[in-house]
């Protein structure tokens, strides 16, 4: 609800200022030239919003040094550039792990964590957004669910991608075996028939605390919530701070540790 508001202030915006832009032009004419302030105040409308929703989609919070380090692998992962994204393939055989991406964050800022992962015996995959917004991709899984065989699917994401991430799940539980949300909650029911894993910071100061503990009810029945202490929004992936969020006492590299440490523990339950 709180974007769909933004975006139609946004559009009065964009419009209002056609209008007036209009009237200054045509405001010497002795009768008031209605079709074309009208025609103006529309194409000026139109040109200036698509210019500015551009604008915005291009800035984007990018992957820093460790991050890109991660996207080499290591001796026993191999990471490979595959449409929609990157593949992560380790030691492991059953359970891979999908991932999408917070917003206006490149999917790339999120290897540290999928590197441990795949080292530790999930494979995964790191799905790159359109616009770096997982709203626009919310299927991209599917080309990884329709071109590897694994066992155990576990789709998760951060912030907005956890958002989309259970959208698609609550959608399609028979396709997915668990759920991973890093700083994020549900906004439509979960399957009984697929498990949940929360986890969050204490010290993020970008989650909704009041929407995430209201759509806990939209939790299945096997959902387990972690929270780090001394963790923030950002250091989930490696792009540096965020605005309005917390300053974490903790490292970025304890950080993913312990969340790959608890997504680790947790699959190894998934039946």
């Amino acid at each position: 609800m709180k974007w769909i508001l933004i975006c139609i202030a946004a559009l009065i915006v964009c419009f209002g200022l056609g209008f007036v832009i209009s009237r200054l032009i045509f405001h010497k004419s002795k009768k008031r030239p209605v079709l074309k302030i009208t025609a103006f105040t529309i194409s000026f409308g139109l040109i200036f919003s698509i210019a500015c929703t551009f604008g915005y989609l291009s800035i984007n919070h990018k992957p820093k040094e460790d991050a890109l380090k991660a996207l080499n692998g290591n001796d026993g992962v191999h990471v490979s550039k595959v449409t929609n994204g990157y593949y992560f393939d380790g030691p492991g055989k059953e359970t891979a792990l999908i991932f999408y991406p917070g917003a206006k964050v490149k999917c790339e800022s999120y290897a540290p964590i999928m590197l441990s992962l795949a080292t530790n015996g999930v494979d995964c995959f790191l799905t790159d957004m359109p616009f770096s917004f997982a709203l626009f991709g919310e299927n991209k899984c599917e080309s990884f669910l329709n071109s590897y065989t694994y066992q155990k699917w576990i789709l998760s994401g951060h912030s907005m991608g956890g958002l989309v991430s259970a959208n698609y799940t609550s959608k399609h539980p028979e396709k997915i075996k668990g759920l991973v949300l890093l700083a994020s909650y549900p906004s439509k029911p979960i399957a009984n028939s697929v498990n949940l894993l929360s986890i969050y910071g204490t010290e993020d100061g970008c989650l909704e605390k009041d929407t995430y503990e209201k759509d806990k009810a939209n939790w299945p029945s096997y959902s387990t919530e972690f929270i780090i202490d001394g963790a923030n929004h950002a250091q989930f992936g490696d792009y540096g701070a965020q605005l309005k969020d917390g300053n974490a006492s903790i490292s970025k590299e304890e950080q993913w540790n312990i969340t790959v440490t608890k997504i680790i523990d947790w699959a190894a339950l998934l039946n």
